[in-house]
């Protein structure tokens, strides 16, 4: 009888200090996951920006038009990048992942400033070669200054099919089918073609 009597009112501050302590503990848990979540993304990050600091730079090279702009580009990358690497599921290759982020923050970029036209100026934003000769350095300044002259769209098929992307991997990236890539890739090479032999 005095057991049964007591039981109740011991049974419950027990059971609200286990309830607490496993309130505890999940929060304690939570934070330790959470730090080593953060630090997973911090080394995936650092991975990736490094294995794709050469893409990374071309793409903001060929949407900017003054250095200011270049580093205004790279840095909303790094930062989209960095915001969508918790999200990344190595569903798709990585490079095809890097692409998508890059082209998405370039292309929102260029439709906000609206400089479509204008010319990527080649003095102030250095190329990643280290060395390379006049002429090749002219070629390369003129090619720029053709692929500153297309779409944003065409720009982007015209990069990726430069890095040697196949079309089924600028399909993946662009989300247009690959017949859709070789058309609007053909008619881009075509328009540069046509640019080219009216300015040199």
């Amino acid at each position: 009888m005095i057991n049964s009597l007591y039981m109740p009112s011991l049974s419950l501050p027990s059971f609200a200090l286990g309830q607490g302590i496993r309130k505890w503990m999940l929060a304690v848990a939570s934070v330790v996951s959470s730090r080593k979540t953060e630090r997973s993304n911090r080394l995936a990050f650092e991975d990736i920006v490094r294995e794709n600091d050469s893409l990374i730079h071309r793409i903001c090279f060929y949407y900017s038009c003054s250095e200011e702009e270049y580093q205004d580009l790279r840095q909303d990358i790094l930062i989209n990048i960095w915001r969508g690497i918790g999200e990344f599921r190595e569903e798709s290759r990585r490079s095809t992942w890097i692409y998508r982020v890059c082209l998405n923050t370039c292309v929102s970029n260029w439709r906000r400033n609206k400089k479509s036209q204008d010319m990527v100026s080649i003095e102030k934003i250095i190329e990643p070669s280290d060395e390379i000769d006049t002429e090749r350095a002219e070629r390369i300044a003129q090619l720029h200054h053709l692929i500153s002259m297309l779409s944003a769209p065409e720009k982007a098929l015209v990069m990726m099919w430069l890095d040697g992307q196949s079309y089924d991997e600028i399909s993946e990236v662009t989300g247009f089918n690959r017949n859709t890539v070789a058309t609007k890739l053909r008619r881009a090479k075509e328009k540069l073609a046509s640019m080219a032999a009216k300015e040199y």
